[in-house]
């Protein structure tokens, strides 16, 4: 059968030998585009959507674009920043330095403390102890307020434990406040 197709193909001429070896040579070329090509041309648009999704997605992390940043802004704002706790003695360093640099910024006087305040029982979350600190201070009642509203942004975990608020009766815009605060520590 070969041989006939052989002596059939000699037998055309030079023009017709031509033409169906540029058809065959077309043949190949479809079914290579259809097997090989058309996949790979697929797949490549597919990563690179997925390449442009992984992108966006990056510049939103990485705030680059406008509303992005707004959104990491309004992140860091509702999520706190939290510092793990220390050994006792640095923590209790740490954690008074953050808490009186924000009771001078609100602008409360503190007139004693801190002093160290030993828990009847150690209380213990998740193999963390509580450091207790006591102080006293006076101030207006707004700069109450405005303290007390910047504790969430204090690094060290901030409790109040006990609270005292008293009116002055010499000066009655003035308030003394009774404060235990606690935090961990390892």
């Amino acid at each position: 059968m070969i041989k006939k197709a052989k002596i059939y193909f000699d037998s055309l001429s030079v023009r017709d030998r031509r033409a169906i070896r540029m058809g065959a040579v077309a043949v190949v070329l479809i079914v290579l585009y259809l097997t090989v090509g058309l996949p790979l041309v697929e797949s490549w648009s597919q990563v690179r959507n997925e390449l442009k999704a992984c992108q966006g997605k990056l510049d939103v992390i990485n705030g680059s674009t406008a509303g992005s940043k707004a959104k990491i802004t309004g992140l860091c704002q509702t999520v706190p920043f939290v510092e793990l706790p220390q050994v006792e003695d640095v923590q209790r360093k740490l954690f008074w330095d953050k808490t009186y640099d924000q009771l001078k910024s609100a602008g409360v006087a503190v007139s004693s403390g801190p002093s160290y305040v030993a828990s009847a029982k150690k209380k213990t979350v998740l193999g963390f102890g509580t450091l207790r600190l006591k102080f006293s201070g006076t101030c207006k009642y707004d700069q109450l307020l405005k303290f007390l509203s910047q504790l969430r942004e204090n690094p060290y975990w901030v409790a109040i434990d006990e609270f005292s608020v008293k009116s002055d009766e010499k000066k009655p815009e003035q308030v003394n406040v009774d404060m235990i605060i606690e935090t961990f520590v390892k």
